[in-house]
């Protein structure tokens, strides 16, 4: 059951709250850890995701870097009328 569990861990860091790690965090804590089925969901309900730094190059990658679809990159860098992802593909 052990190896079964293992197989299904997802790669990177661990998270409580992220979709991919779900599955493995309720199996890992209730048979290989042997928490009670309350206590799994009492710890899933509680975690807090943590905040933002807020100096630093860490504060400003959190706040300022955009997403896939428009661009990946710092905010300040780009031109306020360059077009944008979703834009080229409206057309």
């Amino acid at each position: 059951l052990a190896n079964a569990i293992e197989q299904l861990r997802p790669q990177g860091e661990r998270s409580l709250t992220s979709p991919e790690w779900m599955m493995y965090n309720i199996l890992d804590l209730r048979f290989i850890q042997r928490e009670r089925i309350r206590e799994i969901a009492r710890r899933l309900a509680d975690y807090r995701p943590p905040a933002l730094p807020p100096r630093g190059y860490r504060g400003l990658y959190a706040r300022m870097v955009t997403q896939a679809p428009e661009g990946c990159d710092f905010t300040f860098l780009q031109h306020e009328s360059s077009a944008r992802w979703t834009d080229l593909k409206k057309k």
